[in-house]
């Protein structure tokens, strides 16, 4: 018999005409009581989900009367999703409001309780992946960073990357139950379900009338190694680039990190290439010191990820011929006893997770000896520094999308770097839209470069010129600079390639305002 907990019933029906257009029944007078909506709002990590739910007419639903677990994706999350899909959303209520929704079960349930179960179906209609790795709460690739936030019409789990439905699903009325995981039954001997199709953002409206469902429910349930393996099967909009796919998928920040220090970044958003990614764990798997090494060494570090990428697409068929596998590093590839993990397709090209990482037969390792001798830390450029400050991953991925991190990788500048407060207190769909507009995109971000790396007086000595190409003028007001709206504490970091300046503020470029 499976054991039933917090048995939940979602009613956010319309009980009278005053709350017309889905408002739904209030939650309780209890003043230190924050509905789900609330806690939402009023964390400004999670302002661009604020947004989403506006644009999706759910403001009023997640402020009513029931039993939500909501799973929030950070600002930073958000700017992770590539820019043709959240335009896209944006632009389309309907496509928001089933986007919203595949981020929200109809049960209560805590960290703990999900721990115990394999998956659940939100009210989108969809089902999501649960898993656990050690200490760390998985709700399909996104991890839970901040768990259990109390609500009266129920609990909000933060996480670090955006949920995206891999169908389209008509929203439907499953029995709500929290079932402990289990071992799974047999299978029958049947004809297996086709694989999941690629997600696609057109996604049926709710009722017109705004309600988010009428008397439904939604489940957090176990779900069988058939589904399981159909909903893993993990595709991404024909748009995104293989780099978007690496970005958009947390399994893969080394490689992606890597990629940006040997200045691949640009040449993966353009032809055709299949891709052997090694998971974070293949790399944490490496001989200790041999990942510091090749770091330190940028051709060995070229070398490496390009035995990595093959330019055009290959088949699982023809991988296991050996057909067409000569690498970009100019060797054909060796997968030995690497195991491919199931291949994520993108607009230009395929990636195949891999669980080890490959060496070229004529691949030297840097002399560890050498480079763990050499206790004088060096620097890292503009670019790998951004990396180091959560703060600043918008702006890292933005840069990234804008082909612009490779540029600072060399040369002498000086960046005036917005916070993720910063991005979100943009127009959201501005931002959006600059995303996709790679031209408009690079404007807003060259307005915020200058050559040369002067210390806080040297700034506000004249004016600067951007690498966008208009003049700035940086006054000082103490010990803080001001850089139009922005505001900068006068400190700086220095790397190999330039200073960072943290702003709270993002200056937009005459041009795009």
């Amino acid at each position: 018999m499976k054991k039933q907990i917090g048995l939940m019933t979602l009613s956010l029906m319309l009980v009278s005409p005053a709350l017309a257009g889905g408002a739904g029944a209030p939650v309780g007078k209890n003043p230190t009581c924050k509905s789900v909506e609330q806690i939402v709002t009023g964390n400004p990590e999670l302002s661009t989900l604020a947004t989403a739910i506006n644009a999706a007419g759910l403001k009023n639903a997640l402020s009513s009367a029931g039993s939500l677990t909501v799973f929030a994706p950070t600002n930073a999350a958000f700017s992770k999703v590539p820019s043709d899909t959240l335009t896209a959303a944006l632009n389309d209520p309907s496509v928001m409001r089933g986007l919203v929704l595949y981020h929200v079960v109809g049960e209560k349930a805590t960290a703990k309780q999900i721990r115990g179960v394999r998956g659940g179906t939100t009210l989108q209609g969809s089902v999501i992946t649960v898993s656990t790795q050690g200490n760390k709460l998985m709700i399909n690739n996104a991890t839970v960073t901040k768990a259990d936030l109390i609500a009266c019409n129920g609990i909000v789990h933060v996480i670090d990357t955006v949920l995206l439905p891999p169908v389209a699903a008509t929203v439907k009325a499953p029995t709500a139950t929290l079932t402990p995981a289990a071992p799974t039954p047999a299978v029958p001997t049947t004809t297996p379900p086709a694989p999941a199709p690629a997600m696609t953002v057109t996604i049926p409206a709710l009722p017109a009338s705004g309600a988010l469902i009428t008397t439904t429910t939604s489940t957090i349930t176990t779900t069988n190694a058939t589904t399981a393996a159909a909903n893993t099967s993990t595709t991404a909009t024909s748009s995104a680039t293989v780099y978007d796919v690496l970005v958009n998928n947390e399994r893969f920040s080394t490689v992606r990190e890597l990629i940006s220090d040997a200045g691949l970044t640009d040449s993966l958003m353009t032809g055709e290439y299949t891709i052997f990614a090694p998971t974070n764990d293949a790399f944490d798997n490496l001989p200790d010191g041999v990942l510091a090494a090749v770091r330190s060494d940028p051709k060995a570090l070229k070398q490496l990820l390009q035995y990595h990428v093959l330019a055009r697409r290959v088949t699982t068929s023809q991988i296991s011929e050996g057909k067409g596998l000569t690498t970009l590093q100019g060797t054909d590839i060796d997968l030995g006893s690497a195991t491919l993990g199931t291949v994520l397709t993108s607009g230009n090209g395929l990636i195949y997770p891999i669980d080890a990482v490959l060496l070229p037969t004529d691949f030297v390792v840097p002399d560890i000896k050498a480079v763990a001798a050499d206790t004088t830390p060096t620097p890292p450029n503009i670019a790998t520094y951004l990396t180091t400050d959560p703060q600043l991953s918008t702006l890292r991925d933005l840069l990234n999308t804008a082909g612009l991190s490779d540029t600072l990788t060399s040369g002498d500048y000086t960046i005036f770097a917005p916070t993720n407060d910063a991005f979100a207190k943009l127009d959201q769909a501005k931002l959006a839209a600059w995303r996709k507009n790679k031209a408009q995109l690079k404007t807003l971000l060259q307005g915020l470069i200058v050559t040369g790396h002067p210390d806080a007086a040297g700034l506000s000595a004249a004016p600067l010129k951007t690498l966008e190409g208009s003049e700035i003028t940086i006054t000082r007001d103490g010990a803080s600079l001001k850089y139009g709206d922005a505001v900068s504490n006068g400190k700086f970091t220095t790397t190999a390639t330039g200073n960072v300046y943290i702003i709270d503020t993002v200056p937009v470029p005459a041009s795009l305002r």
